[in-house]
Parts: structure tokens; C-alpha cells; sequence
């Protein structure tokens, strides 16, 4: 099973490493060139097949609901990170990395 991260307008990205950093910083492991982003936003934390998200100072919610510390998500979870809306999914089908890494 693949995790993938998604935000409209972006390619998806394979969520592939233990920690992954989110932002607008073209040197993020996940790069998101949206306005709204900070450098570094958030970061992903992954193992034993879970996700967790960490906001690192900026506004991150889960399902509506903003959080201030490390959070497990799960699939189809709605996320928001700033004003941008991304989706955390899981897939079977092998997956091409995203090429804005």
C-alpha cells in the first residue's frame, strides 16, 4: 500500500520517507508553491502503515478542526493546510514520484 498527498492544482506526491516536510520552500520534500503556504508548514510522520501530521507553527485542521500538535490522519481525511485543501490517500497501484520534489 502507497500513501499518497494531493492538493488541487498540484501533481500527487509519494509519501515515501519516515518524516517528510511540507511547504512552499522548493527544497521541501513535498513541495506546494501556493501562496497561502509557509517555507516549512508541516511535517509529515509516517510508519507501521500510519500517518501523522505535525503543523509547525502555521494553521493546519484536520477534518475542520485546526490542531496545535502531531495528529495521526487517515485516508480521505480532509486536511487544510493555510487555506489550501489536500487529501492524504492510500493506494495498491504502483505510483510515479512526483516530479516537483
Amino acid at each position: 500500500m502507497n500513501w499518497v498527498l494531493h492538493a488541487p492544482g498540484q501533481s500527487t506526491s509519494l509519501i515515501d520517507k519516515p518524516l517528510m516536510r511540507i511547504g512552499s520552500d522548493p527544497s521541501s520534500d513535498i513541495y506546494l508553491p501556493h501562496p497561502g503556504l509557509a517555507a516549512v508548514h508541516a511535517i509529515l510522520h509516517s510508519g507501521n502503515q500510519l500517518i501523522w501530521l505535525e503543523p509547525v507553527g502555521q494553521p493546519v485542521h484536520i477534518n475542520g478542526r485546526r490542531i496545535h500538535s502531531v495528529s495521526i490522519i487517515r485516508p480521505g481525511d480532509d486536511l487544510h493546510l493555510g487555506n489550501l485543501p489536500v487529501k492524504v490517500q492510500t493506494s495498491t497501484a504502483p505510483l510515479m514520484e512526483d516530479s516537483n520534489r
